[in-house]
């Protein structure tokens, strides 16, 4: 449960590269590798339409 002093009541759990890195290798995914905004292995994850958050989200790419 959430305290009510707690600043940010609608997340219960947030998410850096090294926590989410462990996840996804226990998960079983490999070349976990932390990424940025339009700077994705991909070219359809480089547009525009893609995300509209370049300086609030977490960007990591991985194979499984």
């Amino acid at each position: 449960m959430i305290p009510n002093a707690a600043p940010y009541k609608a997340h219960v759990n947030g998410f850096d590269f090294d926590k989410l890195k462990t996840m996804l290798t226990q998960s079983g995914f490999s070349n976990v590798v932390k990424s940025g905004y339009k700077q994705s292995s991909l070219a359809e994850l480089k547009e525009d339409r893609f995300d509209n958050r370049p300086t609030i989200s977490l960007y990591v790419e991985a194979i499984k």
